[in-house]
């Protein structure tokens, strides 16, 4: 391992992994893979977690979102002391789909099951990084904040709930898979409901399009348009729902149908060139397909984040990723994270994790275990690089 110059000598690489080494990460992680815990029921791992906490001596409080739902918030520092550093991740996931998700399993230095890199591996990490860090002594310590978020993966009213309450950090780090990358940036999203309205008719002989034809062909075109503006940033669509029609015997045309789209608009710009190219193409639609009427409406919107490479933020995580010797790297992180919610109330937030994105909510979930390990070490190194000197 390299030692990193910037560090205070009260402290050295090697000591901190040995202590981090010791808390056993992984076997954390394994255990908390095997907890159910999709979003709404987070209740039994959220308690596994506080138990842990409290069986290191950590005092942990209990911020209630709703009946037998709340995040896990613990300090550690003197309050006095600046930086103010948060740690933020969720402890809910998606649903397990199948049940041998539940059943962790280590096969070629990975962790498979529900959870593993989103973002069970972040809270096993950020939970070894905290206490590693609480053991030093206290003039030692910094000033940090250990929070976990339940509803996550859905309707983000833990971190809602959080900054209502807790503001006062000067810079937050969300755990999230990254593949170790400082993630700066972060695509926002814009929800969009589109309803399609055709006249009922026979269904052999119509003297209209059908509804669910032209909505299959809007969608279709709205592919190709996200296929498009990805040439200058990464843009996807997600189709939440796709609705109509009916199971009666009757052969008539189906006169309503509709769908939930998703779009990654990244910057704030692209926000406004998605919802005029749907409402463009849109009109196409309807001229083309007679007989129908297509409304848009957006439902929700959020703009993503965007930190400077000059940040506290980055450049902590900067000295963490070079003091164990690995070269920082910047990726896009094109999903949605409680990282967002921390912005907009004014807390500079970047994001960093293990595992790939790209391996979350499959059927396959998997982080590798060294990569956990890691990014305990390279957080509790960035915490120690921002220590203030002792005034006293």
């Amino acid at each position: 391992m390299k030692s990193d110059r910037g560090l205070r000598a009260c402290i050295s690489t090697p000591e901190i992994q040995k202590k981090i080494r010791a808390l056993k990460p992984c076997k954390l992680l394994q255990e908390l893979v095997s907890i159910a815990s999709s979003s709404g029921d987070e209740y039994r791992a959220a308690c596994f977690v506080e138990n842990y906490l409290l069986r290191h001596g950590i005092r942990v409080r209990r911020q209630q979102v709703q009946s037998n739902r709340f995040n896990l918030v613990a300090s550690i520092g003197r309050r006095t002391r600046r930086p103010h550093i948060l740690f933020n991740t969720h402890i809910d996931t998606v649903p397990a789909f199948a049940r041998k998700a539940l059943c962790p399993s280590l096969r070629g230095g990975l962790l498979y099951g529900r959870g593993a890199c989103d973002a069970k591996g972040n809270v096993a990490a950020m939970a070894a990084a905290f206490l590693a860090l609480a053991q030093q002594p206290l003039r030692d310590r910094p000033h940090l904040t250990l929070a976990i978020m339940v509803g996550e993966e859905n309707s983000g009213d833990g971190v809602a709930r959080f900054t209502r309450s807790y503001r006062d950090f000067n810079w937050a780090v969300v755990g999230e898979p990254t593949g170790l990358g400082i993630a700066r940036t972060q695509s926002g999203y814009m929800e969009l409901e589109i309803e399609v309205f055709s006249s009922p008719c026979h269904g052999f002989d119509p003297i209209s399009e059908q509804s669910a034809v032209a909505l299959a062909a809007l969608v279709r075109d709205c592919r190709e348009m996200v296929n498009d503006l990805s040439r200058q940033y990464p843009h996807s669509l997600f189709v939440r729902s796709f609705a109509g029609g009916g199971d009666d015997s009757f052969w008539y045309t189906r006169p309503y149908c509709r769908a939930r789209l998703l779009f990654n608009p990244f910057p704030d710009s692209t926000q406004r060139a998605v919802i005029d190219g749907v409402r463009r193409l849109a009109r196409r639609i309807e001229h083309l397909y007679s007989g129908t009427r297509i409304k848009a409406t957006v439902v929700d919107a959020d703009n993503g984040l965007t930190t400077s490479k000059r940040s506290q933020s980055v450049r902590a995580l900067c000295s963490g990723l070079r003091a164990i010797g690995e070269k920082p790297a910047f990726p896009h992180l094109p999903s949605w994270t409680d990282g967002s919610t921390l912005n907009d109330v004014g807390i500079e937030t970047v994001i960093f994790g293990p595992g790939d994105l790209k391996n979350a909510h499959t059927n396959a979930e998997c982080v590798p275990i060294l990569e956990v390990e890691k990014a305990a070490l390279v957080l509790a190194l960035a915490c120690m690089n921002q220590q203030p000197k002792d005034s006293e």
